[in-house]
């Protein structure tokens, strides 16, 4: 008997979440590459930011920590800024304020470090 296959909505959010925490551990591990390609992943899964704030945490969360991989322990700061930036003005357009604090205070952090 075949296994039932999860559709598609329903295996997005958990594919994500390990996307997620793949590149959260290959950043603890050092392994910045693939951490930051397990990131990129898990924001391609997420999709846009929406009006949730759940989910736009979980996108600003994902997006802060490919900006710490990218821009801090790889040492390229204007990808990682370009990515920041465009973060923050979807956010802000999209009325997340608490996310936006969090990003650009990394984006500044980052600037202070060019």
């Amino acid at each position: 008997m075949s296994r039932p296959r999860a559709s598609s909505t329903s295996s997005r959010p958990l594919d994500a979440a390990l996307a997620f925490e793949h590149g959260r551990v290959n950043a603890y591990a050092g392994a910045y590459e693939d951490s930051l390609t397990a990131l990129d992943r898990a924001l391609g899964l997420l999709g846009e930011p929406g009006p949730e704030p759940a989910r736009a945490g979980e996108w600003a969360e994902s997006v802060r920590l490919a900006g710490v991989v990218e821009g801090v322990y790889l040492e390229r700061p204007a990808p990682a800024l370009t990515r920041l930036d465009a973060a923050i003005t979807r956010l802000t357009a999209l009325g997340h304020t608490e996310p936006v604090r969090e990003l650009t205070a990394l984006a500044a952090r980052l600037r202070d470090e060019e």
